[in-house]
């Protein structure tokens, strides 16, 4: 095997952007949010796919709540969610990644004429196998198609109290306290300065002890990436346009009316790479929502992360593709 070039690969690293959830969460897991996706159920762009890191993330979601007569602590008013996620990523070999996300919460519900209710404590924790299933590059432009599977472990609060004893909604909770089964996949491609990438994600929820089971979601997103050298480091740009969608959530077996949705969205971010570290921002907007007049409704969000990259593929045990030959 031809160890790689120094030009080769910065191209690798920086070509292929391309990891996967989440959610590692990228932004807020879906079903930890109002039992709807937040922007975050897909995958999105993880940085320096030959690398393993470690990273931290602040997220922050916001949503519209209407008044819904007979409904526990309505609205109207707003919910926020704020989140802390440690995540990381453990090279198995060259074509092999461990995904790992584990992540604290505040929720809140801040009403027009009420109290305030707020939540916090771990949300549901995830890990995920991605592996690269094809992969190509030469001196004019490089390709990739990764998939991921893996499970996501009710560890998240679910039975959570307001003040007066009433069951919060599984929107508040931080958690789901149901088992889930993510699944991702998504190809990049790379010319230059100029890269583009699709995805498409969906995640299997099961029902938890109080017979609750958070709607089956889905996710598809279509990204465009700019890449400036910067001679000392350098900076990925990158926006997306995403539609996301989720099933409605079912009780004692039963369908409920006020749950599920489908929503476009638009985001943009910038990640900033200098040696071992990066620092990234992240914006989302939405630009249409099925949510009818009884549901809560998404009005955006955004992130900022550290990362620290540690070790690369050729350090860990493999065996190499043929085209890394």
């Amino acid at each position: 095997m031809k160890p790689l070039s120094k030009t080769r690969f910065l191209r690798i690293r920086i070509s292929l952007l391309i990891g996967v959830l989440l959610g590692v969460l990228l932004e807020v897991g879906a079903c930890d949010v109002c039992g709807c996706a937040a922007s975050g159920s897909g995958l999105g762009v993880l940085p320096r796919f030959d690398s393993g890191f470690l990273g931290i993330r602040y997220s922050y979601q916001g949503f519209s709540v209407p008044a819904v007569p007979g409904y526990a602590i309505s609205g109207p008013g707003k919910d926020h969610y704020h989140r802390m996620e440690l995540w990381s990523r453990i090279l198995v070999n060259a074509r092999l990644q461990l995904l790992v996300n584990l992540s604290y919460a505040t929720h809140q519900r801040v009403l027009d004429e009420g109290p305030t209710t707020s939540i916090s404590g771990p949300g549901d924790a995830q890990f995920l196998l991605n592996g690269a299933l094809w992969r190509k590059e030469n001196k004019n432009h490089s390709l990739q198609w990764n998939a991921a599977a893996g499970v996501r472990l009710p560890t998240g609060l679910y039975r959570q109290r307001d003040a007066d004893g009433t069951m919060l909604p599984i929107g508040l909770q931080t958690g789901t306290g149901a088992y889930a089964l993510p699944l991702a996949t998504q190809f990049g491609y790379r010319r230059g300065a100029w890269g583009g990438m699709a995805e498409a994600a969906a995640v299997f929820s099961a029902e938890n002890e109080e017979t609750y089971k958070v709607g089956n979601q889905w996710t598809t997103a279509l990204f465009a990436l700019y890449y400036a050298d910067l001679k000392r480091s350098f900076l990925i740009g990158n926006v997306a346009l995403r539609t996301e969608g989720s099933a409605r959530d079912r009780e004692f077996g039963a369908e409920l009316h006020n749950t599920g949705f489908v929503r476009t969205s638009v985001g943009f971010g910038a990640d900033w790479y200098k040696n071992q570290w990066m620092l990234g921002v992240r914006g989302n907007v939405p630009i249409w929502d099925s949510a009818g007049s009884t549901q809560s409704r998404w009005m955006g969000g955004g992130s900022v992360q550290c990362v620290w990259f540690f070790g690369t593929a050729r350090e860990a045990k493999r065996t190499p593709s043929k085209t890394e030959l």
